[in-house]
């Protein structure tokens, strides 16, 4: 998810410049997409830093908690960061690094984004019973061994 700024750098501050996302799935660590992120960012430059703000939506692949069944879940994030050339950044938690190339990797705010969307406890559906302490199988209504 790079996306070159270096015509965007060369604008005037508060200038805008806009982006189709589709049919990006990037490798993200902690976060599995079942689907295709799809939305929209602008990216405005200020004095300093590149402002991105926009709005995601894919489906993630999760595990139930109470059943271990995998199951999709729909995920809508709004992005909202700041990227500038400080090589710290990242480190220091309020900036996202520009490459040297003039690159802007949008995944790791996708990623931080996507997890902070995530429910607290992640369930297949609100009824599910979990698993049987006898046989081990998922546990519907009528659960017999």
């Amino acid at each position: 998810m790079h996306i070159n700024i270096k015509d965007i750098l060369d604008r005037e501050t508060g200038e805008r410049a806009e982006f189709a996302i589709e049919g990006e799935r990037p490798d993200l660590p902690d976060v599995e997409l079942a689907e295709d992120l799809g939305g929209s960012a602008t990216i405005t430059k200020l004095d300093d830093v590149l402002l991105v703000e926009g709005e995601l939506a894919t489906q993630l692949k999760l595990e139930c908690h109470r059943c271990l069944s995998s199951f999709t879940h729909p995920a809508r994030i709004q992005l909202g960061g700041r990227f500038s050339f400080n090589p710290n950044a990242e480190a220091e938690g309020d900036e996202w690094p520009i490459s040297k190339r003039f690159e802007i990797d949008l995944a790791p705010l996708v990623r931080q984004e996507l997890l902070l969307a995530l429910p607290i406890q992640l369930l297949c559906r609100e009824a599910c019973l979990g698993l049987c302490i006898d046989c081990g199988q998922p546990q519907e209504a009528e659960h017999e061994h």
